[in-house]
């Protein structure tokens, strides 16, 4: 018997398939938990749900049947989507000042800055204002 999960073409697809539907499955599982449980969903948490990782979308999964309130389900998800959003919103403001003063910003300081932590970054946005040259940014 041919295990497809091994073969060299489709076996990734099909892995990478089942890694996306993981999250999307919890998901769906929870919107529904929470409809029945809470009622209607507002949109505004069915667009955090969306963004939600799969571990925080398993940890409302498990609040799901103690809270008592939605907010008590969404508190710790909203806590980090909004700290993830605030890192993306200096990371972006870095890149636009870095690729201003240096007249653009090569394949490499993207990727530091796509890998940099939020204290990191607030660092870097501090050395932008007065380095030279982007070495000195990352110094």
């Amino acid at each position: 018997m041919i295990d497809i999960m091994q073969l060299e073409v489709i076996g990734p697809a099909i892995r990478h398939g089942i890694k996306l539907g993981i999250p999307q499955g919890i998901r769906s599982v929870l919107r529904r938990q929470l409809t029945l449980r809470f009622g209607p969903l507002p949109d505004h948490v069915v667009a955090l749900l969306d963004e939600a990782t799969e571990d925080e979308l398993l940890g409302c999964v498990e609040r799901v049947l103690t809270a008592d309130t939605l907010y008590e389900v969404l508190a710790p998800a909203i806590s980090q989507t909004f700290e993830r959003g605030v890192k993306e919103g200096i990371r972006r403001t870095i890149s636009l000042l870095l690729t201003m003063k240096f007249r653009g910003l090569p394949e490499h300081a993207v990727d530091r800055l796509d890998r940099a932590t939020k204290d990191e970054l607030l660092d870097y946005s501090e050395r932008a204002l007065t380095a030279a040259t982007l070495d000195e940014v990352f110094r």
